[in-house]
């Protein structure tokens, strides 16, 4: 009978990430199903994309479920995520002035 993991002595950390693809699509494909996306922008009409960053947000939640802090940064820390909801880098207050804007804070 096996107690202990046996994995072998040269695997070594690396700098690679993994993101979930899927709940991104999933997400983005509800609020377009839903509308959501021009009620959303109605709200915000300067700099990043309200509708992006709540999908964004939505997705992290769904994935990793950790503090609005941790969310800006898992954001920003994937440039691949970045790209798909068409960000640029953005600092956490522009997370939390979007979520005041929809009332979540």
């Amino acid at each position: 009978m096996q107690t202990i993991l046996k994995t072998p002595n040269n695997i070594k950390p690396n700098q690679n990430k993994t993101l979930s693809i899927g709940a991104i699509q999933i997400v983005k494909q509800i609020f377009e199903e839903l509308h959501l996306l021009p009620v959303l922008d109605n709200f915000k009409h300067r700099g990043h994309s309200l509708s992006k960053l709540i999908i964004g947000m939505v997705a992290y939640k769904m994935t990793e479920n950790h503090s609005t802090i941790k969310c800006h940064q898992w954001m920003n820390n994937n440039p691949f995520l970045l790209t798909e909801l068409q960000l640029d880098s953005f600092g956490k207050d522009v997370l939390y002035r979007g979520m005041g804007k929809i009332g979540l804070l």
